[in-house]
Parts: C-alpha cells; sequence; structure tokens
C-alpha cells in the first residue's frame, strides 16, 4: 500500500501514526485524530478491535470534510451510538435459554480477535462455552481452530449450504487433537438446534467459522425462513 501511494503521489494516513484512539473500551474512549481531539466517545459495536475501525472511519470522515463534504459532529456521534453490524459480535438472546453470540471469523485475525473478546466476555458472565463451528475449505481451519476450540466445552460441527464449505468429516480431522466433546449435526439450523437443547441460561454458544455459517444460524434463530443475507 505505501509503495502505491508513493508510485501515484497519494497521501497515505497510518493508524497509531496519523490518527489514534485513546482508551480500551467502547464503552468510553477518546480519538485523536488528523486535527482534532474528541473525547467521551462510545461505540455500539463490541470487541475492543472495532475502536481501530471507528478510528479508520472517523478519520475517513475527517478527511472528506476537509474536501468539501461536511459531517457535523453530532452526526458522527449518532453513527458510532446507532452502528449496528449484523454477524460480527451479535448477540441473540433466548427466553430461559443460554446466549447465542454469532460471528463471522473466517480467518486467524478474526478468529484471534473472537477469542479475546470470548475471554473477556466469560470471565464476567461464567457459565459453558458450546462452539458451532462451520468453515470454508479453502480457509486457514487449523489456525482458526487453534484459536477458538481451546475455550470450548463442546464443539458442534457444522457444514452450510455452499458448495466452499468443509466437510463435516475434514472438520473432525482437525479438531481431534483438541481432545473436546465433540458432536456433528447438518445443517446449520440442526447444529443451532441440539446447541440449544444442550444449554442452560447461563451458558453461550458462539456460531462462527463462516458468514455462510452464521448467516443460516441467524435465521434459524430469528425464524426467517431463509439465510440471511449476510455472506462472505
Amino acid at each position: 500500500i505505501e509503495a502505491a501511494c508513493r508510485e501515484r503521489g497519494s497521501p497515505l494516513y497510518r493508524y497509531g501514526t496519523a490518527f489514534s484512539i485513546e482508551g480500551d473500551s467502547v464503552e468510553s474512549f477518546a480519538y485523536h485524530g488528523l486535527k482534532t481531539r474528541w473525547d467521551s466517545l462510545s461505540l455500539n459495536l463490541a470487541g475492543r478491535h472495532q475502536l481501530k475501525n471507528a478510528a479508520c472511519a472517523m478519520a475517513a470522515v475527517e478527511l472528506i470534510s476537509d474536501r468539501g463534504f461536511p459531517v457535523d459532529r453530532e452526526a458522527v456521534l449518532r453513527g458510532l451510538q446507532c452502528v449496528q453490524w449484523e454477524g460480527r459480535l451479535e448477540t441473540i438472546p433466548i427466553l430461559n435459554g443460554p446466549l447465542f453470540l454469532l460471528d463471522g471469523a473466517h480467518n486467524p485475525g478474526g478468529a484471534g480477535a473472537l477469542r479475546d473478546y470470548l475471554v473477556d466476555f466469560r470471565q464476567k458472565r461464567g457459565g459453558d462455552l458450546i462452539l458451532v463451528l462451520g468453515i470454508m475449505k479453502d480457509k486457514n481451519i487449523g489456525a482458526i481452530m487453534d484459536r477458538l476450540v481451546p475455550l470450548a466445552q463442546t464443539v458442534i460441527l457444522t457444514r452450510p449450504d455452499y458448495h466452499r464449505g468443509a466437510s463435516t468429516e475434514m472438520l473432525r480431522e482437525a479438531v481431534e487433537p483438541f481432545g473436546k466433546s465433540v458432536i456433528i449435526k447438518e445443517p446449520v439450523s440442526e447444529a443451532v438446534a441440539t446447541a440449544r437443547s444442550m444449554a442452560g441460561p447461563g451458558d453461550c454458544v458462539c456460531v462462527t467459522g463462516s458468514l455462510f455459517t452464521v448467516g443460516e444460524a441467524r435465521a434459524a434463530l430469528k425464524n426467517l425462513g431463509a439465510p440471511s443475507p449476510i455472506k462472505g
């Protein structure tokens, strides 16, 4: 990216250099911008990693404002406080049942961010973690599992209705070395139903590995009757 910017004579603004975030909670943080500093901000997304995303968005707002498209402070605050992102650390509570957490982590970086969130989340909440995993066969399955499987008491393997989906047999071979209790259920809706029947009110069910998996799980949990438009 740096080389491309040099070649084209384009300015490059890097997080941590040109702009940054102070604080590690989405509930209260400060933005050190290109020209401005904003304090006492809050973000309606879960996970500390979203703070960097918010900083990048705010830097973009500063730049377009300087180029004739002004965005006022109230609009920025409203955007931060009202933003929603389906399938990214999205929580779906079940009446008298477990909390479902949907996250489309489909690469090692995303799985690492999810792991960090789950560690903090479970320290506060307690309970068991049931992991529902459906991953594309062209992804780094081992690295995703390395980050997530050690946290779970039970792992339910599934496969979304998409040609790139890894078979449950492929996933079973990858998860075997972790020595976890493993259940295989297809389709995704059946995996979700199984997790729901197993988990208690204080437990958490995390559906992850692919946005295709999350989309089907979301449709099942919300009785949409068709897969959610989330894909990736």
